[in-house]
């Protein structure tokens, strides 16, 4: 869950980033703001995904 969580903040913090330097003034619209919250949660969990699925291999690859 770790990996999801640190995933999504970079989304959201990137996101935000983006958003303040293209708008004008450095305004967002309410819109942009909450839709972000809804799609850091689905980068948190496609990054967890992803971990686990990962992890999974290289444990797999050895034999054990």
């Amino acid at each position: 869950m770790g990996y999801g969580i640190m995933g999504a903040f970079v989304f959201f913090g990137a996101a935000v980033l983006v958003l303040g330097a293209v708008s004008p003034l450095g305004s967002m619209k309410i819109f942009f703001l909450s839709s972000l919250v809804y799609f850091a949660f689905f980068v948190s969990q496609i990054v967890s995904s992803v971990a686990a699925l990962l992890q999974y291999g290289w444990r797999t690859k050895d034999g054990a």
